[in-house]
């Protein structure tokens, strides 16, 4: 049998006690005093714990209460950072300590996924500085600015926001030496490949504090042109059929959606379009023409035309969930097409619907715009339909089992089980993360291959989230093959 030099052997027993080395309260401590920020919370084996709410400020309360069937993940520091040194810095105390890192801004993402079980989670909230350009018609703003979500405002426009994106101030976390690290520009020619992965796939990459944004006109009035129709459910599917026919011959800068959702009637379908082409352009304005005359003919009992500020409508768009303390879950698909049948399929699950803060929308994914297509960033689902099954419900004190998580719950997986026979993926932002496959459902299988390439070349370290990481019964603790993760 061979046998292992015994210097070989003291290092790897020295490796073995460093990386299992808890962290104390001292060195935290002493790591927190060289932030501008703070360390919020943290979880050092062995001593008092000093945390905030699990939730950690997550948008849906499915992580609140008494034993939540979503399991809350404990990060072993939770940092408040305050500027761009505060990130470099904490990312240097994870590897340091033999811990992953994540960034976590908005914090809409349906299960937590930026929460890293014992990992180094680095709150980027409060770096909000916006610089704008209007000769240049571009901006940066730091990682704190949250407006417009992953597919953003207007795609139909402007194309999916990681279209607007120009560039990305990013850690340098590839460099070897932490000292090295510094923050970098990348972009379509400086590191191209993490420039095109972190456009879709950028927590699992690397950290940004930054990013250089295309801007785009806006309409001179301030005013956003929208029209709303609405049907009762049993017409639901009469007013799909009318809405995808319109659909087919609107223009793109029409925003549109197709609902099945609770209204002051009862249950209903809704249509709505919100006009986002500064030049009121004569397609545009014939299709919303269409639109007001041909939903009364096609039975729709309210067809509401509306203007709202513009401002307003973007400074509400975070806010736009229900009020209350709400706990939600999801399912969603891209499809490229919509049959009939499924259509059926959908309509006689919200009939069955048992709470009325379910919510079941058709939409469209960002369009093919400024000569990009579904290979040219990580994103990789344009010009196709976006399905979501979306319950809410309120959350109470008595948790999970009072509010009925567990029907919720089983309400979209049967919606999930509908799309599967016509699916072709998942937004990442609205993924579950329960099996080891969770990640590459969110990209077609060639972005998928080269993301994957992208993950070996600029994450030496395995700083960042596994590309086979998801939820297991006691919460975000499974790593396919790691169990000590």
């Amino acid at each position: 049998m061979a046998t292992v030099p015994a210097i070989w052997l003291a290092v790897l027993l020295l490796t073995s006690v460093v990386q299992t080395a808890p962290l104390t309260s001292a060195s935290v401590n002493t790591f927190a005093e060289s932030l501008t920020g703070s360390v919020l919370a943290y979880n050092v084996i062995g001593e008092p714990r000093e945390s905030i709410s699990p939730a950690f400020g997550l948008w849906s309360k499915l992580q609140v209460g008494p034993d939540p069937l979503v399991k809350p993940s404990e990060p072993a520091l939770y940092i408040q950072a305050q500027d761009v040194n505060d990130v470099v810095e904490s990312l240097r105390f994870a590897v340091d300590n033999f811990l992953r890192a994540s960034a976590y801004a908005a914090g809409h993402q349906v299960v937590g996924v930026s929460l890293l079980p014992n990992g180094v989670v680095i709150d980027t909230k409060n770096l909000t500085a916006i610089d704008v350009d209007p000769e240049s018609k571009t901006a940066y703003v730091q990682a704190g600015i949250i407006l417009g979500g992953g597919m953003g405002l207007g795609g139909g426009w402007v194309g999916a926001s990681v279209d607007s994106v120009l560039g990305i101030d990013v850690v340098s976390t590839w460099e070897n030496s932490t000292a090295d690290w510094d923050i970098v520009r990348i972009n379509a020619t400086n590191h191209p490949d993490l420039f095109w992965g972190m456009l879709g796939g950028g927590s699992m990459l690397a950290a940004a504090v930054g990013f250089e944004l295309q801007l785009h006109a806006l309409p001179p009035d301030g005013m956003l042109n929208q029209a709303t129709a609405v049907w009762p459910l049993a017409a639901g599917m009469e007013a799909f059929q009318w809405y995808s026919d319109w659909k087919e011959t609107a223009p793109s800068t029409l925003d549109s959606s197709f609902e099945f959702v609770t209204t002051p009637m009862g249950q209903a379908a809704v249509v709505t379009f919100t006009n986002w082409d500064i030049a009121n352009s004569s397609d545009v304005n014939s299709a919303a023409e269409a639109f007001m005359s041909g939903a009364a003919e096609a039975g729709a009992v309210q067809v509401i035309p509306a203007a709202t500020d513009l401002l307003e409508y973007l400074a509400s768009y975070a806010a736009r969930l229900p009020p209350g303390p709400l706990s939600y879950y999801i399912n969603d698909r891209y499809l490229m097409t919509v049959p009939e049948e499924l259509v059926e399929s959908l309509l006689e699950l919200y009939s069955n619907a048992t709470s009325p803060g379910y919510v079941l929308v058709f939409g469209n994914a960002p369009a093919s715009v400024a000569g990009r297509d579904n290979s040219d960033t990580a994103f990789g689902y344009r010009d196709t339909w976006y399905i979501w099954v979306w319950p809410f419900w309120l959350r109470t004190p008595g948790g999970a089992a009072v509010d009925g998580d567990a029907e919720h719950i089983a309400w979209a997986a049967e919606g999930g089980r509908i799309l599967d026979d016509y699916a072709k993926g998942h937004y990442i932002n609205m993924n579950r993360f329960d099996t080891p496959e969770s990640t590459e459902s969110c990209f077609p299988p060639p972005n998928w291959a080269r993301l994957q390439k992208v993950k070996a070349a600029y994450d030496p370290k395995d700083l960042f989230r596994p590309l086979d990481y998801f939820r297991t019964d006691g919460g975000f603790s499974g790593i396919a093959g790691d169990p000590d993760f």
